[in-house]
């Protein structure tokens, strides 16, 4: 059978399963859905179905589920997007549905709008709902720790059209709706044609432009002038080393390192950004001191995760405790006063002790989940998505806190503080004691899905898009 007839075939059954739906057959639909699920992984056809049936069953969570994950690489399904605002709106969360509608209408086909129409009249008699505007948003184009994927696939749950743009694939494997891997470039001429390409398709397709890591669509910045000539909304948002001053950082932690010394660069480039972007994001207070004296408006946004890729699961116990260490930067990570602490403690202790470099994002996840104690960092003074994703997993979390964040932070913070005079202790107390490892891991998860979930960050990013 050749390619062209497996289509067909698999078309044919697709109609099968829609009119066993329409039917109400719908164990007979489910069997014939899981018949052919392996053949097309990710089809969102399926997903669709699958909501459909479980709609017509009232089970709207699950519903919900199933079309979140199809959304995640299929947000302009025309099905997807209608579906999930029928849920909503039955779940009463009124706004989200007018959101998804709206999207829903600017995919749709001639007949499928008549019905979208009709679905936002609903809604605006009924409920009240005014706000249907279509909402396109694009992150880029520096990806840090997955968060420009994972805040815009918050955003899509919301129902907003948001995609991201990395021009800086790593090894780490982390996914981008659009890539442009600009070190492959040996022609600089035809890559500043590309991104000016890139720029102009941007300025037509998208409303609002979220920045990262001090990067823009152009290398040279000359698209922001552009974009704040067409009026278009953007914000600048800071992780890191990207505007981290060591003369402001040494006063904020006695142990900090940084990565750029070049004090007058960091400062050059924010204010290029602020000169034409009103807001700024950043991930905690230690960063806000460095950009608060630049930009018009400020805003602290905790770092966000996916808890649905973190399953709550029983804590495993190895024999011989397992301790994680993962620097994406030794020098900045302090990995080298942990491992004087390994070595010393190696002496009196049987446990296992793994560094780990050089991985996909998700080849280091697995590792993090096999570990009972996990050593972020003993320098900066703050914490970062390395120990979300790990106090996730609950996980017991070494890492330095400052004095300074130590005030700006929860007062439930779980992390166990240690810095490279103290790490040696803090790592054998719990070395030594597995019910404060258990403790302290459970605490971890409760807070990240207290502040860090991925769904309550990107309600609160929207919130900023819309309020600023």
């Amino acid at each position: 059978m050749n390619s062209s007839e497996i289509i067909d075939k698999i078309n044919h059954i697709k109609a099968r399963i829609e009119k066993l739906i329409e039917g109400g057959h719908l164990d007979e639909a489910k069997a014939a859905l899981s018949g052919i699920e392996s053949f097309i992984p990710g089809d969102p056809d399926l997903f669709s179905m699958k909501a459909v049936i479980a709609i017509m069953e009232g089970d709207l969570p699950t519903a919900e589920k199933c079309l979140n994950e199809a959304l995640n690489d299929n947000g302009d399904n025309f099905d997807l997007l209608y579906n999930m605002a029928y849920i909503c709106e039955q779940m009463k969360d009124y706004q989200i549905a007018a959101n998804f509608y709206s999207n829903a209408r600017r995919v749709s086909n001639a007949a499928q709008r008549i019905i979208t129409d009709e679905a936002i009249n609903h809604l605006r008699s009924s409920c009240g709902i005014e706000n249907f505007k279509c909402e396109k948003v694009l992150h880029g184009t520096m990806e840090i720790a997955n968060q420009m994927y994972t805040l815009t696939r918050g955003l899509r749950r919301h129902g907003i059209m948001a995609d991201t743009c990395n021009y800086y694939p790593t090894y780490l494997g982390y996914k981008s709706d659009y890539v442009y891997n600009i070190s492959a470039y040996n022609d600089k001429q035809k890559l500043k044609q590309d991104q000016l390409k890139i720029l102009q398709n941007a300025i037509n397709k998208y409303d609002l432009f979220h920045f990262h890591f001090g990067s823009s669509l152009t290398l040279d910045k000359s698209d922001l002038m552009v974009l704040a000539d067409h009026s278009k909304k953007m914000f600048m948002h800071y992780w890191g080393s990207d505007v981290r001053l060591y003369s402001k950082a040494a006063k904020l932690s006695k142990f900090v390192a940084v990565k750029t010394i070049d004090e007058d660069a960091i400062k050059r480039n924010i204010e290029l950004c602020a000169k034409y972007i009103d807001h700024c994001i950043v991930g905690d207070y230690e960063l806000y001191e460095y950009v608060k004296d630049y930009y018009n408006n400020v805003h602290v946004l905790p770092v966000a995760i996916d808890l649905e890729k973190f399953p709550v699961k029983e804590a495993q116990e190895n024999e011989r405790p397992v301790v994680v260490h993962a620097p994406t930067s030794q020098a900045i990570k302090g990995t080298e006063h942990i491992l004087k602490a390994v070595q010393e403690l190696k002496q009196k202790y049987d446990f296992e002790f793994i560094l780990v470099s050089n991985k996909s994002n998700e080849c280091a996840k697995a590792i993090y989940r096999q570990a009972d104690i996990i050593i972020d960092q003993l320098l900066i003074g703050c914490y970062g998505v390395f120990a979300v994703e790990s106090m996730a997993m609950g996980k017991p979390v070494i890492s330095w806190i400052s004095d300074f964040m130590k005030e700006k932070y929860p007062k439930d913070l779980p992390i166990f503080i240690a810095n490279p005079e103290n790490i040696c202790q803090q790592l054998e107390s719990l070395l030594k004691d597995k019910q404060l490892r258990k403790d302290i891991g459970q605490k971890g998860r409760k807070y990240v899905e207290k502040y860090h979930d991925m769904n309550l960050v990107s309600r609160k990013l929207l919130d900023l898009y819309r309020n600023s």
